[in-house]
Order: C-alpha cells, then structure tokens, then sequence
C-alpha cells in the first residue's frame, strides 16, 4: 500500500514537472509571436493668412472668396490677410455705403450687404487655388453681412481681443466728411461648432466708429488666456434662415440693415462732390 502511494506521488510529480516545461515552451514562443511598432507624430503651431483661408461667416467649414474683381481693396467686398503668422485677422468685409446727394439734412445710409462666392473644387473636394487666390464659383452667390474673420493657431497664448477702430474719416483729397460716424448693430459670434475647448466671448454687438483719434478702440471680442483657439467670425447682419451655433433660425434678413453711415446734415449739405474713404482697422491683439 505504501509503494502504491509512493508509485502515485511519484507519477504525479513527473506530470507535474513534463506540464511546467511545456508552459515555459509555449511562453517562448507566445513572446516570438508578436512585436510592437510605434507611431509618431508631431504637432507644430498653425499658420493663418495667406489669403485663401476665408470662409462664409455663417457656414464656417466652407471656403469662400470674392468674386468682384476690385483691384484696390477698397473696391472689393472682402480684404483677406495676404501675411502669414500663428495667429491674425484673416479677413475683412469692405462698406459700400453707395451714393447720396447733397442736401440740407442728416444722411443715413445702410452698407450694402457683402456678396461672396463658394470656391470652385476639384475632384476630391478641395478648394481650387489659381495665382495664390480661391477661385470663385460664379454661379453660388451669397449675401451677408459685415464682417471679420480671425484665428489663433499658437502654442500657448494668454488670450486676446479683437478691437475695431476708424483709423481715418471719410476722406476725398484735402475733403473730409466732418463728423461722420458708422454704426455696427445685430453682432453676433459664429464658428465650426467641431471645435471643442472655450470660445471667446462677444464683446459689443452694437456699437459706433467715430473719427475721434482719443476715442478707444472698440473691443469686438474678447478670449481668456487658453480659450479663443481656432476660427471665429463676427458679423453684423444675417441672411434669413441663418442658424446660429444655439440653433437658433433667423427668420429675417439684416445683411442690408446693420451698419449704417451718418453724416451730419451741414457737412451733407457742403461736401465736394467725389468718392470719400474712410478706413476702419480691425486688430487682434495678443495678450
């Protein structure tokens, strides 16, 4: 009985010990089996400028362009930013104000809404650039209203404001219109809603441009130190139907209501005959 006992403690440790080397085997070959690869990847600050970066301030992912073919900024409906940086205005709308004739009392004169163009694209839906500017499809004409495109593409950052100010009145040779003013109403914020992390906040939504030199700039937009990063719009009219980023419909057009020109009714009375330009200088400043 006790060399059966013996056989059968005997047997069991040499499956025991056969079963162990098997494992150690297996192991190795478990180990041969597979091998790790790695990818990388490096992330570097954006760029913005450049001229071909402009998109519709109330359809943010799709590129636009002006199809007037104004030589001088003045004459075209947008300006795009032709530098390049981590971070800038990207692009402005031009105010044509249209005509008005002399007389003996206050002018009031809405701009006229911005006409653009959706960009013509090639086979795989990319915008088509010729000469360094989008080429514009002519036949998907948009109407909006004023506005100002910018982004900030940097590493790191504290912030900024977006700040508008007339830089110089009306002007025409030696003539100016004395104590004209623009006045910008029905602001609103718009962006690509796929951005994530912390917006800017809206500053003014209506507000006035004076040709005073001591009057402060007008803060459009304000974001904190960390917020504010990728492409924001701020536009002064909306076409009807414009859905804002809360989901919230326009159901009326303002795109020709929202800024509008005053000129006192002594200088309408008085001024030269002539085309006057004023410039109105929209800044980020980066804090």
């Amino acid at each position: 009985m006790k060399f059966t006992r013996l056989c059968a403690a005997s047997l069991v440790a040499v499956i025991g010990l056969s079963t162990l080397g098997g494992a150690q085997a297996f192991a190795a070959e478990d180990d041969a089996a597979k091998l790790t690869s790695y990818g990388k990847v490096e992330v570097t600050e954006g760029e913005v400028g450049g001229g071909t970066d402009t998109k519709d301030p109330e359809k943010p992912t799709e590129p636009i362009t002006d199809g007037s073919g104004g030589e001088e900024d003045k004459d075209k409906e947008i300006t795009t930013q032709p530098n390049i940086g981590t971070y800038g205005i990207q692009a402005v709308s031009n105010l044509n104000f249209g005509t008005f004739s002399r007389q003996s009392a206050t002018v009031e004169k809405f701009a006229r809404p911005v006409t653009i163009y959706g960009a013509e694209k090639d086979a795989l839906g990319n915008a088509v650039v010729t000469d360094g500017k989008l080429t514009p499809d002519m036949n998907d004409a948009r109407l909006r209203g004023q506005y100002v495109q910018w982004a900030d593409l940097r590493d790191g950052g504290n912030g900024y404001q977006i700040q508008a100010k007339m830089s110089e009145q009306f002007t025409n040779g030696s003539n100016k219109l004395v104590g004209a003013t623009i006045d910008y109403s029905n602001g609103v914020l718009n962006y690509n809603t796929a951005q994530l992390g912390a917006v800017p906040k809206m500053g003014a939504t209506v507000f006035q441009l004076t040709e005073d030199p001591q009057a402060e700039a007008v803060v459009v937009a304000t974001a904190d130190a960390g917020a504010g990063k990728g492409e924001y719009f701020a536009e002064y009219g909306q076409s009807k139907d414009f859905v804002d980023v809360n989901g919230v419909q326009n159901t009326l057009d303002t795109t020709a209501s929202s800024v509008k020109l005053t000129v006192p009714a002594a200088v309408a009375a008085s001024a030269p005959t002539g085309e006057y330009v004023a410039t109105v200088t929209w800044t980020m400043v980066a804090q």
